[in-house]
């Protein structure tokens, strides 16, 4: 699919935030435009992907840089390939709001990550095919 695409949507009303080391593909952009988002500062979006988590203050000092940017930029959700401890985080965080009998009632924001396939072999330049975006949970 080329961003020339007739079939795309061309109201783009929903901004959106960019998580991932590697810049989007034009493919995981035109399907992002398709689901009603469109990408707002990518290369912050690289950035935060780039830093190296080894630590659990790192990791949450990361989640409140990018919910104050979210909240700041009224970003609908963040696209993007996330980390382990920003996967953890999320599922955790959903089983404390059951555990609870309550979901949070400040700012959350929606995160998709991508389902990409045929991926590069071993000691080889990366490269894959986007396949779909999956909604992982919300970032609180």
């Amino acid at each position: 699919m080329s961003s020339t695409n007739p079939n795309l949507k061309t109201t783009l009303s929903k901004p959106a935030l960019w998580f991932s080391r590697h810049t989007p593909t034009q493919e995981q952009i035109d399907e992002i435009h398709l689901m009603g988002y469109q990408l707002h500062d990518v290369q912050k979006g690289i950035l935060w992907g780039q830093v190296e988590l080894t630590e659990w203050p790192q990791v949450h000092n990361l989640i409140h840089s990018i919910l104050q940017i979210a909240e700041n930029t009224r970003a609908k959700a963040i696209f993007g390939v996330f980390p382990t401890p920003i996967l953890s985080y999320i599922a955790n965080q959903a089983s404390f709001a059951i555990q609870n009998g309550d979901y949070p009632h400040h700012y959350s924001i929606p995160c998709y990550a991508a389902w990409n396939i045929q991926r590069s072999q071993e000691n080889q330049k990366p490269t894959f095919q986007h396949k779909q975006w999956l909604y992982i949970g919300r970032l609180v």
